[in-house]
């Protein structure tokens, strides 16, 4: 019969203190394989913040750009005028939002309400 308990002599091995940089990034370390350390759940959950804050920032910043208003909107002959113009360095943005972010959010939604229906 076999039992849990251990053998005289042999003693469980005691796991490693994680340090508090480690717990809070989300790492632990593994006893072996070429990685030493792997996310823990928080770990992951820290990592899809970051991808998804980076992207949603980067996709917002992209989402400003003259080329991705006229893949939407129905807006082709004043693209060509604009951009044929002294002032096409200047981004649409800045005359047809309002400064600010709560101003810039309320023109990203009107403009997305204008996208071809």
């Amino acid at each position: 019969m076999e039992t849990n308990t251990p053998q005289s002599g042999s003693s469980p091995t005691p796991r490693p203190e994680r340090s508090v940089w480690l717990m809070l990034l989300g790492l632990r370390r593994r006893q072996s394989g070429r990685i030493r350390l792997v996310p823990t759940l928080w770990g992951w959950a820290l990592i899809v913040m970051i991808v998804g804050l980076g992207g949603s920032a980067g996709f917002a910043e992209y989402s400003m750009k003259p080329d991705f208003c006229r893949s939407c909107h129905l807006m082709e002959p004043y693209y060509q005028a604009w951009h044929n113009s002294t002032h096409k360095n200047v981004a649409c943005v800045d005359c047809h939002f309002e400064p600010g972010l709560e101003n810039t959010l309320k023109g990203k939604w009107q403009a997305s309400s204008q996208a071809l229906n």
